[in-house]
Formats: structure tokens, C-alpha cells, sequence
């Protein structure tokens, strides 16, 4: 594994792209700050991890490999605090002059993998976090966590059919 000096996600391209190496493989690891969804996010100062192989194609270089790191956010039922680990799928192009926007930037045979690997972990954070699959959320009356144990309400959860309960009723034929 090459890894560079640059910067956290910096990598250098000159010896690919002068034909020293068919492909470079390279693993970063730092900090990528605003990689959130509204109920999911990657902490400020937590580490990312990248790791992928750089591929000269014709004059554009193609990043394959994945990036991965923990998140917290809100349970969507409870509303505690959970966490996981997101991982994603990398294969980009990066070019000097990107001509479409699903290219990346680069300048100097420099290229930033921070790009590349906070849209791509943006895209595997939850929309809405559960802490786990059996959470059985709030009491909708007094709002206890029924996770932690039952409540003692009386509540009836509002059903807008109850109301058809009385033509039933009333329509009743016995045969």
C-alpha cells in the first residue's frame, strides 16, 4: 500500500500519470467535517477511512475502493441516541477538466479522495436510524419509553373507523 504525505486525502498522481505504475494503491484516513443527514450524522473529529487503487484511463484517473466510518444519530421510534458503521462503494473519475458533474477536480497531479468519499458516505447514512428493529418506540400518551417497560396509561390509540363501529352495530342482521 502507497500511502502519500500530502494531506489526509491528498494523493499525488505524477508517477501514474507518467507510466511508472499501472495503478497506485493507496489508504487515507482523517477527518471529513459535514458528512450529516438530518437525524444521522458522522461526529465532528471522528476518523474516515479510505482505502482504493488509482487507475489511469486515458486522461482522467479512476478511483475504485470504499470509504468507511462510524455514525450517530436519533432513533426514529425512541428518540435515544444510536450507532453504526457506514461503508460505501467507490468508483469515480477524477479529471483536470471535469466535463460532466459526476467528475471530480484535480490540479497539479494532486486529487482530494475527501470528495469522493464524503458524497458517497453521505449517501449510506440512514434517513431514519432505528436503534434496532424491535424498538417499540413512545407511549403517544405520556411519551415514556416503552422499550425501558410498559406504562401504566389507559390510552387508546385514536382510530378515525371506530366511528363506523356504530353503523355496523346498527346494520346488524342475525340469520
Amino acid at each position: 500500500m502507497k500511502t502519500d504525505k500530502l494531506g489526509s486525502f491528498l494523493v499525488n498522481t505524477a508517477r501514474l500519470e507518467k507510466g511508472d505504475y499501472d495503478k497506485l494503491e493507496v489508504s487515507k484516513e482523517g477527518v471529513i467535517p459535514g458528512i450529516e443527514m438530518p437525524f444521522s450524522w458522522v461526529p465532528e473529529g471522528s476518523k474516515v477511512y479510505v482505502s482504493v487503487q488509482l487507475e489511469l484511463v486515458g486522461s482522467k484517473v479512476l478511483v475504485s475502493g470504499s470509504a468507511k466510518a462510524g455514525w450517530i444519530g436519533t432513533c426514529r421510534r425512541c428518540l435515544e441516541n444510536t450507532a453504526g458503521l457506514i461503508q460505501a462503494e467507490l468508483k469515480d473519475f477524477y479529471s483536470y477538466s471535469p466535463a460532466i458533474e459526476d467528475e471530480y477536480p484535480m490540479a497539479n497531479s494532486t486529487l482530494d479522495l475527501s470528495l469522493v468519499a464524503r458524497d458517497a458516505l453521505l449517501v449510506e447514512l440512514p434517513l431514519a436510524p432505528l436503534c434496532n428493529q424491535a424498538c417499540l418506540g413512545l407511549c403517544q400518551n405520556c411519551g415514556k419509553n416503552l422499550n425501558s417497560g410498559s406504562c401504566s396509561c389507559s390510552y387508546e390509540p385514536n382510530n378515525p373507523f371506530k366511528v363506523l363501529d356504530v353503523l355496523k352495530n346498527e346494520n346488524r342482521l342475525d340469520f
